[in-house]
C-alpha cells in the first residue's frame, strides 16, 4: 500500500483559517439570533456553512494524488446545493441587513415604535429573502445541472452547470439582483444632521439609544459580503456524473 501523500501547505493554511473563521463568527450569530436579527443571523449562518465546507474540503482533498482521493459521494451532493443556496443567501441577507438599517436611519420615523403586525411582516420578509429565495436557487440548479458535481484539488466539491443563457438567467442573475437591492437600501440611509452640534458624539449616542434602534443598529456586526470559497486548483479534477439516488 502506498504511503499517504503529504498535504499541500495551501490546503493546511486554508483549513486553518476557515476553522478559525467558524469559531470567531459563531458567538455573534447566536447573539443576533437571540435579538431576532434575522438578516444578520442568516448572513453569518451562510458564511459559517461556507467556511465549514472549505475546512472539510481542504482536509479531504489536500493533495493531487487521485488514487487516494475520496469520491465525494453524498457529501458533495449536499455541499454543491448549499453553495448554490449561499450564492443567493449571502447577498440577500446583506440586503436584509441594509433594509433594517435604512429603516433605523430614517430620522423621520426613528422615534416611532413598530406595531406587532409590522414586526411580523418584517420577520416574514426577512425569512423569504434570507431562506426562501436561497432554497429556490437550489431547484434552479437542478434545471441547468450537467453533472452531480466536480471534485477539484484543495477546493473540493464544485457545482456543475451547462454553458447556456438559462444558466446566466437562473444562476448568475439572482446574486446580481440581490446586490443591486442591497445597493438601493444602502443609498436610503438618512443620517442625522450632526453638523450644528457642539458635541456630535453625544448626539450620535442619543440617536442610537432610541427604542427602534436598539436591535437593528447592532446588525452591522457581520455585513461583509463574501463569495463562494475557492482555491486555485493545483492539479487534476474529477467529476461524478451518475444521477443522485
Amino acid at each position: 500500500m502506498d504511503p499517504p501523500t503529504q498535504p499541500y501547505t495551501t490546503a493546511i493554511l486554508l483549513a486553518t483559517f476557515s476553522l478559525l473563521s467558524v469559531l470567531l463568527i459563531t458567538p455573534p450569530m447566536f447573539w443576533h439570533f437571540t435579538n431576532r436579527n434575522i438578516g444578520a443571523t442568516s448572513l453569518i449562518l451562510w458564511l459559517l456553512l461556507l467556511n465549514l465546507q472549505t475546512f472539510l474540503n481542504a482536509l479531504l482533498w489536500s493533495h493531487d494524488d487521485l488514487s487516494q482521493w475520496f469520491g465525494g459521494n453524498v457529501l458533495c451532493d449536499i455541499e454543491v446545493k448549499l453553495m448554490m443556496a449561499a450564492s443567493v443567501g449571502v447577498p440577500s441577507s446583506v440586503a436584509s441587513v441594509l433594509r433594517a438599517l435604512a429603516r433605523v436611519m430614517d430620522t423621520d420615523k426613528a422615534s416611532l415604535g413598530l406595531s406587532k403586525r409590522e414586526k411580523r411582516r418584517g420577520y416574514a420578509i426577512d425569512l423569504v429573502w434570507c431562506v426562501g429565495c436561497p432554497v429556490v436557487q437550489i431547484f434552479f440548479h437542478y434545471v441547468v445541472q450537467t453533472e452531480r458535481y466536480y471534485v477539484v484539488g484543495i477546493a473540493g466539491c464544485t457545482p456543475a452547470a451547462d454553458d447556456s443563457w438559462v444558466t446566466d438567467l437562473l444562476i448568475l442573475t439572482p446574486p446580481v439582483v440581490w446586490t443591486v437591492v442591497g445597493g438601493y437600501y444602502s443609498g436610503e440611509f438618512d443620517l442625522p444632521d450632526l453638523s450644528l452640534s457642539r458635541d456630535p458624539f453625544a448626539d450620535l449616542i442619543a440617536f442610537s439609544s432610541q427604542p427602534s434602534c436598539s436591535s437593528a443598529c447592532t446588525a452591522t456586526a457581520a455585513t461583509s459580503p463574501a463569495s463562494w470559497p475557492t482555491a486555485t486548483p493545483t492539479g487534476p479534477a474529477s467529476c461524478a456524473s451518475s444521477p443522485s439516488a
